[in-house]
Formats: structure tokens, C-alpha cells, sequence
């Protein structure tokens, strides 16, 4: 690959995440075909690149966030992690701690990411792809809000496979009806399902439920 090809596509990778770091919308879709949307509650935006590269291997990166939100962060990443994972075929691979420490450092901190970052993943641990995300909480709480964009960054080739960004609003009379669904769903007794509203564990899956259908199965519109 020369080296013209590759800063042009390091540089879309920059673009791509200064879109997230300033909350913008994914600059991609404003220049490709136009991207799929699923239904409008939440509003969901989808982007899959015209030509798809093979992704088995993905590393999920530490989520950029505000400093105050990074517990939520967290939790929304593990659920992320866990439901990638059970899409066939797909592995999630764990960094070490040492690089945990770097990303948070450099990543959700300054929300740098380079080419050599995305081939170091690729050298030692044979990632096909890494997922970088930004998270914007508006509410902490009940009712529960918040705003994520998600980039599936193809480690080899340094270009934006999938995206995915959306806002989940409990105060949305839609979104809290299948909210109420996906509570049922994990067959809750009563009193577990009055904590749940009130659980940001909880919010991060449901969050991550339709984060994950829209990365890896965007065809099928939006889960129930």
C-alpha cells in the first residue's frame, strides 16, 4: 500500500472520530449512499461500507466519555463486549491492562487514534477490527437518556466499516414501551423489574441490544 493511499485513509479515520468527539453527526454518510434507518424511536442512524472487509477479531475499546459518566461507560462497554460475542463467528478480544491504561489515557482522554495504534492491533493481536465509540449521557437516572456513536474501524486497511449512532430517551413514551419489552425479556420478577428502571446496568444493555443489531445485523431493522 503506498503511502498516498494511506494517509488518505488515515486521514478519513480522523475525520470520522473528530465527528464523534465534537458529537456531529457520522461525516460518512453525508457523502456515501444514504444510510439505512431503522425505526424512529431510537433515532437510529446506520452506516456499512459499500465493500465490506472480513471482521472476526474485535477489540472494544474503552468508550470516550465525560469523566463523571465513565462508570456508565464502562458498564455499556462490557455489554457491548457480551453481546458482540454472540453474533457467530464474531470474538472479542480482551487488551491487556497496560493497553486499557494507554487507551483511556489516549483514547477517551484526547480521543487520539492512528494508524499505527490500529496496526500495533492488528500485529499483536491479530484484530481484524476495533470498535471506537463516544458516549454523551444527558441523564444519569431515571428516566434514563443518552446519546452513542459507535465506529467499527478496520484495523488492516484503516477505514470505518460500520457505524451506528442513536439516542435512547426514556422519557420517549416509545422508548420506554420497549424498554418495558426488553425488561420482560430477562424474565425479571416483580420487584426486580421496578429496580431495573432505575438501573443504568440495565440502560446499558438495552443500549447496547441495539448498538450491536445495528453494527453487525442492520438489514433486519430494529429489534423489539
Amino acid at each position: 500500500m503506498s503511502d498516498a493511499i494511506r494517509r488518505k485513509r488515515l486521514g478519513l479515520v480522523g475525520l470520522c472520530l473528530m465527528a464523534a468527539f465534537l458529537g456531529c453527526q457520522f461525516l460518512g454518510c453525508q457523502v456515501n449512499d444514504a444510510p439505512q434507518v431503522f425505526n424512529k424511536t431510537p433515532n437510529l442512524r446506520v452506516y456499512q461500507r459499500a465493500v465490506q472487509p472480513s471482521i472476526r477479531r474485535i477489540v472494544v475499546l474503552p468508550i470516550q466519555s465525560r469523566r463523571n459518566h465513565w462508570e456508565f461507560a464502562n458498564q455499556l462497554r462490557q455489554e457491548v463486549s457480551q453481546q458482540l460475542s454472540a453474533f457467530s463467528g464474531i470474538e472479542i478480544i480482551e487488551l491487556s491492562q497496560n493497553d486499557l491504561v494507554w487507551c483511556q489515557q489516549n483514547l477517551v482522554t484526547r480521543g487520539s487514534l492512528d494508524e499505527r495504534f490500529l496496526a500495533r492491533m492488528h500485529r499483536e493481536y491479530r484484530a481484524d477490527a476495533v470498535l471506537f465509540s463516544n458516549l454523551e449521557v444527558r441523564r444519569a437516572y431515571a428516566p434514563q437518556s443518552a446519546d452513542l456513536s459507535c465506529y467499527l474501524i478496520h484495523t488492516h486497511e484503516s477505514v470505518v466499516a460500520n457505524s451506528v449512532s442513536g439516542t435512547w430517551d426514556l422519557k420517549r413514551p416509545s422508548d420506554q414501551a420497549r424498554f418495558q419489552c426488553y425488561i420482560q425479556n430477562l424474565s425479571l420478577d416483580m420487584d426486580a423489574q421496578t429496580w431495573a428502571q432505575d438501573s443504568p446496568r440495565i440502560f446499558a444493555g438495552f443500549v447496547a441490544r441495539d448498538t450491536t443489531h445495528g453494527l453487525l445485523n442492520p438489514g433486519n431493522g430494529q429489534p423489539n
